[in-house]
This record gives C-alpha cells, sequence and structure tokens, in this order.
C-alpha cells in the first residue's frame, strides 16, 4: 500500500535549465511502478523499514516527448 497516506503522496516535476535535466521526485508507488514500467531507473531511492517510499529520476530535457507519453499523472485508487 505504500509508506505515505493518500494526503501525503506527491510527485515534482522539475526542469533544471541549467543543467539542461529533468527531474521527478515520487512517493506515490502508482507513478513509480509506471515509471519503471516505461524503462526509467531511479536516480536515488529512499528507503524505510526496508520498503521503497521515493524515488528520483533524472534525465536530459531531450527526452522529455517521451517522458510525457508514461501516464503517470492519472488518478488510480488502489493501484500501488
Amino acid at each position: 500500500m505504500g509508506f505515505y497516506s493518500a494526503e501525503e503522496r506527491e510527485t515534482f516535476i522539475h526542469i533544471n535549465y541549467y543543467d539542461n535535466q529533468i527531474e521527478v521526485f515520487t512517493n506515490y508507488p502508482a507513478v513509480m511502478k509506471r515509471m519503471r514500467k516505461a524503462g526509467y531507473s531511479p536516480a536515488t531511492t529512499g528507503m524505510k523499514n526496508g520498503e521503497v517510499v521515493d524515488s528520483k529520476y533524472i534525465f536530459p530535457i531531450a527526452s522529455m516527448g517521451r517522458l510525457l507519453r508514461v501516464d503517470m499523472c492519472r488518478y488510480s485508487p488502489g493501484q500501488e
């Protein structure tokens, strides 16, 4: 089910123009699963009690089109 409650779940997309990269941070298990299924590996992973609780993905701005094809933002209750 995940470490965070529904009210605490979040996903941030940050475009870093200085370093020419996109950073995606999420603590929502369904988003992490969709990113993994789309072939993205996390740059960093937060763990608590042996469980993955958040992930950060970093990739070049040039791959933004591919990122936009990942259906990470749809509401999906119970799809952790």
